[in-house]
C-alpha cells in the first residue's frame, strides 16, 4: 500500500503533489486547496452530472382519453475515474472547503397516460434505469486534510450519489379510470471501487488545530427505485399490472483494501472528526393499484430488491499508512501510536484508526454502512370499495462482504 499521508501540518503541499502525481496517470479529478489565509477561501466544488432521462409513451386527456405506449426504455450513465482532495495548510475561517458530488440519475417514466375527469391508459414494454460507477484501475477516492489552523478548515465531502428510478407502467384517471400495464422493470446503480489496484477509499486528516478543521465526510448514495405496475383512479378504477420489478445497489471496493480512515495529531476542539456513510437503499413498490371511492387492483411478477456491499478482498492494516517521514519530532509520533495498536483484520473490511488526539472531541470517526432494501409487493388499496393485491414473489437482500 501506497503511503498517502506521507507528511502532517509543514509538509502537507509535498503530500499533495505526491498524491497527485501518482493519481495524473488514472484519470482522475484532483483538486488541491492550499495556502489559504482569510475566510472562505479556496473553496473547490467538483460536481460532474449526468442525468439521461425517458419519459416514453405519453399520453395526456383532459376531459377525455389519455393512451400512453411505450415499447421499451433504456437510461444510462456511466462514470469512470477516481478523486483525490488535497485540503492543506489553511488558516483562519472556512477555508479550504472540498466538495467532490459526482451525480448520476438515470430516470424512466415509462408507459404514461393521464386523464383528468376521463380515463388514463400507459403501457409500457420494459425499463432499464441504469448508473455505473467505475473508478480508477490504480486508485479510487484519497482525501487529505492536514495542517489547517483555525475554524472549520479544511472541511472535505465526497458524495457520489446514484439515483436510477422506474415509475414504470402508470395510468392515472381522476374522476374517472387509471390503468397502467408494464413489463420489466430493472433500476441498477453500481459503485466498482479500483477493482485491480490495491486501494479503495483512504481518509486521512492529519495534524490540524482549533475548531472544527479537517473534517471529512464519505458518504456514497444508491438509490436504486421501482414503482412498477401502477394505476391510480380517484372516484374510479384504479389498476395497475406489472412484470418483474428488480432494483439492485451494488458497491464493491477494492480487491486488495478497502476504507482506511486515519484521524491523528489533531488538537483543539472536534478537529478530525470523519465519517463514512455508504447508503444502499434498493426500494420496490410492484404490483400497484389505489382507487378512492372505487376500486383499486395491483397484480405484480417478481420483486427483487438486492443491496450488496463488497469491501476489500486481500489486505487491511490502514494504519500502515499513517506518516512515516522522520521530518519533525510530532509528524513522527502518530505513526509510532498507531503502531502500537493491535493488528487489524488481514483478509479485508474498514480500517479506522485514531490517535494522538488533544483537546476536546477530537478524532471522532463513524463508519455506517446502511442496506435498507424494501418490498412492498402486490398492492391494491381501495378506500371506500375494493382493494386487491396479488404478487408472485418478493425477495428483499441485503449482503455485506
Amino acid at each position: 500500500m501506497k503511503t498517502w499521508v506521507r507528511r502532517t501540518a509543514r509538509v502537507g503541499i509535498l503530500s499533495a503533489g505526491f498524491l497527485l502525481a501518482g493519481a495524473s496517470m488514472a484519470h482522475a479529478s484532483n483538486a488541491v486547496s492550499a495556502g489559504n489565509d482569510g475566510i472562505a477561501n479556496g473553496t473547490q466544488v467538483v460536481a460532474p452530472v449526468q442525468v439521461p432521462a425517458n419519459v416514453a409513451g405519453n399520453g395526456v386527456g383532459v376531459a377525455g382519453v389519455g393512451l400512453g405506449v411505450n415499447g421499451s426504455s433504456t437510461s444510462v450513465a456511466d462514470r469512470a475515474e477516481s478523486t483525490n482532495l488535497v485540503s492543506a495548510d489553511n488558516k483562519g475561517i472556512g477555508n479550504g472547503t472540498q466538495a467532490d458530488i459526482p451525480v448520476q440519475v438515470p430516470a424512466n417514466v415509462a408507459g404514461n397516460g393521464v386523464g383528468v375527469a376521463g380515463v388514463g391508459i400507459g403501457v409500457n414494454g420494459s425499463s432499464t434505469a441504469v448508473a455505473h460507477r467505475a473508478e480508477s484501475a490504480q486508485e479510487s477516492t484519497d482525501m487529505v486534510s492536514a495542517g489547517n489552523m483555525g475554524i472549520g478548515n479544511g472541511t472535505q465531502v465526497n458524495v457520489p450519489i446514484q439515483v436510477p428510478l422506474n415509475v414504470c407502467g402508470n395510468g392515472v384517471g381522476v374522476l374517472g379510470a387509471g390503468i397502467g400495464v408494464s413489463g420489466d422493470c430493472t433500476s441498477v446503480a453500481a459503485a466498482q471501487e479500483s477493482a485491480y489496484a490495491p486501494e479503495s477509499t483512504n481518509m486521512g486528516s492529519v495534524g490540524n488545530a482549533g475548531i472544527l478543521n479537517g473534517t471529512q465526510v464519505y458518504a456514497p448514495i444508491q438509490v436504486p427505485i421501482n414503482v412498477c405496475g401502477n394505476g391510480v383512479g380517484v372516484l374510479g378504477l384504479g389498476a395497475g399490472v406489472s412484470g418483474d420489478c428488480t432494483s439492485v445497489a451494488d458497491r464493491s471496493e477494492s480487491a486488495q483494501e478497502s476504507t482506511n480512515m486515519v484521524s491523528a495529531a489533531n488538537k483543539g476542539i472536534l478537529n478530525g472528526t470523519q465519517a463514512n456513510l455508504p447508503i444502499q437503499v434498493p426500494v420496490n413498490v410492484c404490483g400497484n393499484g389505489v382507487g378512492v371511492l372505487g376500486a383499486g387492483i395491483g397484480i405484480s411478477g417478481n420483486c427483487g430488491a438486492a443491496a450488496v456491499s463488497n469491501e476489500g478482498g486481500h489486505q487491511g492494516g490502514g494504519y500502515h499508512s499513517m506518516a512515516t517521514s522522520t521530518e519533525g519530532a510530532e509528524a513522527a509520533k502518530p505513526a509510532k501510536t498507531a503502531n502500537t495498536l493491535p493488528a487489524m483484520a488481514s483478509s479485508h473490511g474498514t480500517d479506522m484508526v485514531s490517535a494522538g488526539n488533544s483537546g476536546i472531541a477530537n478524532g471522532t470517526q463513524v463508519h455506517a454502512p446502511i442496506q435498507v432494501p424494501v418490498n412492498v409487493a402486490g398492492n391494491g388499496v381501495g378506500v371506500l370499495g375494493v382493494g386487491v393485491g396479488v404478487n408472485g414473489s418478493s425477495t428483499a437482500v441485503a449482503a455485506q462482504h
